[in-house]
């Protein structure tokens, strides 16, 4: 099934996704631990490209001493809303409170 197809699918079934062939090819992540960015910029091939754009940097420390990840999404808003981007960072903080504990 065309990606554009099942992206449409995928909104008919209120942002559900279901465990098919397609769901690992859905997000695209990448890493820079090298790098340690503030903003980041990601490409989008055209329209129909949907797919969810989750980019890690590099471990830093401020200047208080705390360690600082960044993790940057680029989301279609067709695809994903405000409280899915921020339900995933709550997550996210929260494991990664428990690896330091």
């Amino acid at each position: 099934m065309p990606y554009a197809e099942d992206a449409r699918r995928q909104c008919r079934l209120r942002g559900s996704i279901e465990e098919d062939s397609y769901s690992e090819s859905m997000y695209f992540i990448s890493a820079l631990p090298w790098l340690h960015y503030t903003s980041l910029i990601q490409p989008v091939a055209g329209g129909e490209d949907a797919n969810p754009r989750i980019t890690w940097g590099k471990f830093q420390k401020d200047h208080d001493g705390r360690e600082q990840l960044p993790v940057s999404i680029l989301a279609h808003h067709g695809l994903v809303d405000g409280l899915h981007i921020a339900r995933f960072y709550d997550n996210l903080e929260q494991q990664l409170r428990q690896l330091v504990r």
